[in-house]
């Protein structure tokens, strides 16, 4: 199992990152690529194979070989318990899970469509591109918080909406706002939700240093400016304020 501060951290390091260099991805699949790539260096653990519970076949005597196919912890597109066709874009499992494989293709614990693993750790994106008008911002995060909420231990919601300053209309975010105070106060406790508005800088208009980019702060219920050398900082005390309240 994984560490869950160690594993927040190493994602916070890696959201980061693509705050800093927002031009860094085209679409929200470069954005998993993205994550899958930098949480793999900062948690070796989770691209070391390790061994399922399945034989690579029988031995020269006939018999089951004791050699083992394995496989990693990390995963695209992996399939959710109660969701016909639904895939989650990114999930972490518990290796002490990956040694109950007994599906090879599927990567399932049986032989039901159900019996895929518990993810220890779901994570959903968004881009203004895949929900740009507050409406499809609603309708994804519905659907993101339906499939973040199969983690065994959190699931993740992490949204980055970037918007051309030259623009410099910022009017529908508001209607982003309710939509997220909505959410985050109906939500799964075991979901955590991380909203960011990038502003694109341009010749015609000046960006403050906490300007760039904003963020989504449950505290405040709005969406406020953060400081550009802060922010591992501000998206540690977001999660930490989401955290479970039991």
């Amino acid at each position: 199992m994984i560490n869950q501060g160690i594993f927040e951290k190493a994602l916070a390091n890696t959201i980061s990152y693509i705050l800093e260099n927002p031009l860094i991805y085209f679409s929200e699949s470069d954005i998993h690529s993205i994550v899958y790539t930098r949480l793999g260096q900062e948690i070796p653990s989770i691209i070391n194979p390790i061994e399922t519970s399945l034989t690579i076949g029988l031995n020269l005597k006939d018999k089951p070989s004791v050699k083992k196919y394995k496989t990693i912890c990390i995963h695209r597109e992996y399939g959710l318990n109660g969701f016909d066709y639904a895939r989650s874009d990114i999930v972490i499992f518990d290796n002490k899970d990956v040694v109950k494989i007994t599906d090879p293709i599927n990567l399932k614990i049986g032989k039901t469509k159900n019996d895929y693993i518990k993810p220890q750790f779901v994570l959903e994106f968004g881009t203004e591109k895949s929900a740009g008008s507050a409406s499809n911002f609603e309708e994804h995060l519905h659907s993101d918080i339906e499939k973040a909420s199969s983690s065994k231990n959190y699931g993740y919601i992490i949204h980055i909406q970037r918007v051309y300053n030259r623009d410099n209309d910022l009017t529908k975010y508001k209607e982003f706002e309710i939509i997220l105070n909505k959410y985050i106060i109906s939500k799964n406790q075991n979901v955590k939700l991380l909203f960011f508005l990038v502003s694109i800088g341009s010749n015609s208009v000046k960006i403050f240093r906490e300007g760039k980019v904003k963020m989504y702060k449950k505290e405040n219920k709005s969406i406020i400016g953060i400081n550009m050398n802060e922010y591992i900082e501000n998206i540690m005390s977001e999660l930490l304020s989401q955290e479970k309240i039991f």
